[in-house]
């Protein structure tokens, strides 16, 4: 009976152990996305932008000032790069996918294979030639079954930067 008590009380220990280091490490994501969420926000603010639409990704947030035209793109795994793009100087949004070429063969025999490496949306501009690629999905940082639903984020968000981008053609014409 006591060995009974005993292993019950380790499996209780340890599930609490577990759950524990769980809760804090949950506390920690939230107060980090926070604190990232501030800092896009203050970086709108201070190029007088309010958001209409923002997208929180794994290495980046977006954020979408349909009133102005702007887009806000904040890297924070690339020490805190700040993206500035004017819709008005874009030319076309498209979705894009990026595929790599993956060696399975050995040294005899090369079989090499064509492997999804990042879904996004390009930026072509009017005034340069030089594309802008934005990646939603990265095979290096997101698993692939995150890879459906940033498949459906990408394609929503070039939906409504198309028609931002066609209505300023319009009114122009």
């Amino acid at each position: 009976m006591s060995t009974i008590i005993t292993g019950a009380i380790l499996i209780l220990s340890t599930v609490g152990i577990l759950f524990f280091f769980i809760f804090i490490n949950t506390q920690k994501n939230k107060k980090r996305r926070k604190a990232l969420l501030n800092t896009f926000n203050q970086a709108g603010a201070d190029k007088g932008l309010t958001f209409s639409s923002q997208e929180v990704l794994t290495e980046k947030i977006i954020g979408l000032d349909g009133l102005h035209h702007k887009l806000l793109i904040f890297e924070f795994n690339n020490s805190n790069t700040i993206i500035h793009i004017n819709l008005d100087d874009v030319k076309n949004c498209s979705f894009k996918k990026e595929y790599i070429h993956v060696n399975f063969g050995n040294e005899k025999k090369a079989d090499i294979e064509r492997q999804l490496g990042s879904i996004g949306l390009e930026f072509s501009f009017k005034n340069s030639s030089e594309p802008f690629f934005l990646s939603f999905y990265n095979d290096n940082t997101n698993s692939i079954y995150d890879m459906a639903d940033l498949e459906t984020k990408v394609k929503n968000w070039e939906i409504m930067l198309s028609k931002m981008i066609s209505k300023d053609i319009k009114v122009r014409a």
